[in-house]
């Protein structure tokens, strides 16, 4: 196998991990991206320590990641009517929902969007000159 065709290989892997219906793999593609002498062969070819890193802190798989696109719908369905666009800008702006990337492509978490969401939502109020207050148990956002 070719040092470029490995890289494919475990980037393609890679992704499977991080979100396995979004990037499906045959089973006998699975089984042979798996045996023990094609990982260590991937944790050999680049940055040893980079490459382990990355494989211990896979994503669970109760935690989906959402593109932004999906994300945007997400926290439209549970009541923060979003645009994709907005959470672009609040990225950039460094106020939205924390966003990681895979490859050049931003993505959420869903218990990042979820923790987004709670932060969003103000005590119950009286009078709207009543200043906005946090819900009750949750920290002050930024």
């Amino acid at each position: 196998m070719t040092h470029s065709r490995c890289r494919q290989h475990r980037q393609r892997y890679q992704r499977f991990l991080l979100c396995p219906a979004r990037f499906p793999l045959s089973p006998s593609l699975l089984g042979a991206l798996t045996a023990p002498r094609v990982m260590s062969l991937w944790i050999n070819v680049e940055n040893a320590g980079a490459e382990r890193a990355m494989l211990e802190n896979i994503a669970e798989p109760h935690d989906p990641l959402y593109s932004r696109k999906e994300a945007a719908r997400y926290l439209t369905e549970l009541g923060l009517e979003t645009a994709p666009q907005t959470l672009a800008r609040k990225f950039h702006e460094g106020t939205g929902p924390l966003c990681t990337h895979v490859g050049d492509r931003a993505m959420y978490r869903k218990s990042h969007l979820d923790v987004y969401f709670v932060a969003q939502i103000s005590a119950p109020r009286r009078s709207s000159s009543e200043p906005r207050k946090p819900a009750s148990g949750q920290a002050s956002s930024r």
